[in-house]
């Protein structure tokens, strides 16, 4: 059997080992309740896939062992008995009766505990919103059902807020020191944007999880959430105080919800054509990450840098670090609380300084690209751009 198509296929339909378990935590987000819950959801009580898995597991130790293991897709004869050999040392530390049990009784009492348990909730500083009901699963015993699950939680406004195309809160998992872990979108915004965003306004939001065998361990080992919604973005030249023409002297040290700290940095770039010259410039910091950055000329802003660090801003019309190029080429435009998408543009004028990137001003926006993603020197449809072409870098001017 070919061993890469025998590997693809059985890790869309395998558990996890209950040995995966010991990375959870018993002070998660859940407790221990939560890590029991893993434990048992990572161990596939079907012994035929249970094998499957230990098989894949240990074909991937070996090939990291012995280089000629893999032959053209398949496994080397030479290695098979010693491949059998050690999944049946495996599968034999398994009580498969007591896993069974597991499944069929405790398992669904835990889907029942789950529901009862309030999470830990934080909101971000400088997010516009506060909890007024706790972070809960919803619906979990059905849920469960189709492998995901559902966080509801209800907020209110705080203030009126003017927010960007397709903005909007979400949660953010954290371990105990504040980092994120990873993080989820919330749905129930709709009518929200038909009806505008006031103060005061309450808003019944849901967070979907899947729960496959790689991304349970990152939700269930967080030790709490953040409530964020970011409501900065770039338009007309600024984001937040943050403003072309201004002098970084002016900068506030911090804005809560933007930035922390901002560094100053002069350096002076040796250049033997043309003489040597200075460059100026601020990074933003955000959570002790580099988030944004600025480009200055004596001082004063002269331009504002969205790049891979900035993954979470956006332009006031939406466009970020990674998004299709192809949107480059559309309108995006609010209406009915869904987003009415209009094609505008049958050609862009990219330019190219040959430096990497092609690039292309719209407004007061320079969007780049990787030079590699496009078919040509100088592309101008969209046809001129390969699959999965996106934006590195929006400057704004």
């Amino acid at each position: 059997m070919c061993f890469l198509a025998f590997l693809g296929a059985l890790m869309l339909s395998c558990g996890k080992g209950g040995s995966d378990s010991d990375l959870i935590p018993d002070d998660g987000i859940f407790g221990s309740t939560g890590a029991e819950f893993v434990e048992i959801f990572l161990t596939d009580p079907n012994e035929v896939r249970l094998e499957g898995r230990i098989f894949n597991e240990t074909a991937w130790e070996m090939e990291k062992v012995y280089p000629d293991f893999n032959v053209f897709g398949e496994i080397n004869q030479k290695y098979r008995e010693e491949l059998d050999k050690k999944v049946k040392e495996k599968m034999s530390q398994f009580d498969m009766p007591a896993i069974k049990e597991k499944w069929e009784k405790r398992f669904p009492e835990l889907v029942v505990e789950l529901s009862t348990i309030e999470v830990p909730a934080k909101v971000e500083e400088g997010t516009p919103l506060k909890l007024v009901s706790p972070v809960r699963l919803k619906d979990f015993d059905k849920t469960i059902k189709r492998n995901y699950m559902v966080l509801a939680y209800t907020v209110e406004l705080t203030e009126d807020i003017v927010s960007p195309v397709f903005s909007g809160a979400g949660l953010r998992f954290m371990d105990a020191d504040g980092n994120e872990i990873t993080s989820s979108s919330a749905k129930g915004l709709k009518d929200a944007f038909q009806e505008g965003l006031k103060k005061g306004r309450q808003l019944e939001l849901i967070t979907d999880i899947a729960l496959d065998n790689k991304s349970i361990k990152s939700y269930f080992s967080a030790k709490y959430v953040m409530l964020s919604w970011n409501t900065f973005y770039v338009d007309d030249g600024k984001i937040g105080p943050v403003q072309v023409g201004m002098y970084y002297t002016d900068l506030p040290k911090s804005v809560p919800g933007l930035y922390d700290k901002f560094d100053y940095k002069k350096e002076t770039i040796e250049n033997e054509m043309e003489g040597d010259y200075e460059v100026e410039s601020c990074t933003f910091f955000k959570d002790g990450k580099e988030y944004f950055s600025a480009n200055l000329d004596d001082g004063k802003v002269i331009s504002i840098i969205l790049d891979e660090n900035s993954s979470r801003l956006r332009t006031k019309d939406g466009y970020s670090f990674g998004y299709n190029v192809l949107g480059l080429y559309q309108s995006w435009t609010p209406k009915n609380g869904l987003i009415d998408v209009k094609n505008i543009r049958e050609t862009l004028e990219w330019e190219n300084y040959y430096e990497g990137e092609v690039f292309v001003t719209i407004g007061r926006y320079t969007f780049y690209v990787p030079s590699d993603m496009a078919k040509t020197e100088f592309p101008k449809t969209r046809h001129d751009f390969k699959d999965g072409a996106s934006i590195s870098r929006i400057v704004c001017k």
